[in-house]
């Protein structure tokens, strides 16, 4: 999950390696990437936060 820090008037937003990120300013995308770390100004800004790693479990059932 992504953190987001306050400073001031700015927020910090710094997320994980395995979280693709998309910054939307005025409806149109200004930063994305994977893990990345950035400052925004959260009155105009718009953050969404996609997964890049889907992770399986395998189920094993015994019945007798």
């Amino acid at each position: 999950m992504a953190n987001v820090s306050r400073f001031g008037f700015l927020r910090h937003l710094r997320s994980e390696p395995n979280q693709f990120i998309l910054h939307y300013k005025g409806g149109k995308v200004v930063k994305s990437g994977a893990g990345i770390a950035y400052f925004f100004n959260p009155l105009s800004a718009a953050v969404a936060q996609v997964p890049v790693e889907d992770c399986e479990t395998t189920f094993m059932l015994n019945e007798r």
